[in-house]
């Protein structure tokens, strides 16, 4: 059973220590619930910049190979004797080794970090229905408390009148039965 499944159920016996721990069990997970809210915003921003750094390294690759392309075409499979177009510049800036080693590596990154958000807000939400649960634990302990009030676990109590008549009724209908039983019955015969 998970921590938060015990912190939501309810002693019915012991309604005193469940509304004194009641505040302190909703401040525990309320501020478990802020610390997640904050991890994935970490998490959020760390992403961003993740994402920033593999764009500027893919800028910077393409960058220093289209300027090499543009030196050497023939070194990347263009005709040397032509002046290359932007498509064909951009088109081996793309399969080039190099570009493709630093597209795979930004994508490892974001992968890795998406990973981690998708934890954190896991977490996150998680922790955002404990925090309803002792709210709906809250108003359990109120209705709990309102039967206990109005007697509803109170023992029942029976009228000495009516007790005295259900045992009468209990003695006559037992000595019906006594009366009526046939090894009784023999017994009387032989005495």
């Amino acid at each position: 059973m998970e921590e938060y499944e015990r912190d939501c159920q309810i002693d019915k016996d012991n309604l005193d220590v469940e509304w004194e721990k009641q505040p302190s069990l909703y401040m525990k997970w309320a501020a478990r619930y802020a610390q997640a809210t904050a991890e994935r915003m970490r998490i959020e921003e760390g992403l961003r910049a993740v994402r920033e750094a593999a764009k500027r390294g893919l800028e910077e690759i393409r960058a220093t190979l289209d300027a090499e392309i543009r030196v050497d075409p023939g070194s990347f499979g263009l005709d040397p004797d032509k002046k290359p177009t932007e498509a064909a510049i951009s088109g081996a800036v793309v399969t080039a080794p190099a570009y493709v080693d630093v597209y795979k590596v930004g994508i490892e990154g974001i992968e890795t970090v998406v990973k981690k958000l998708a934890e954190a807000v896991e977490s996150e939400q998680i922790l955002y229905g404990a925090t309803k649960a002792m709210d709906h634990k809250r108003a359990a302990l109120d209705g709990e408390t309102r039967l206990w009030l109005g007697g509803y676990y109170a023992e029942v109590k029976v009228p000495n009148e009516a007790r005295e008549k259900a045992a009468e009724d209990i003695h006559r209908q037992m000595g019906k039965e006594l009366k009526n039983n046939p090894r009784l019955q023999r017994r009387r015969i032989k005495e």
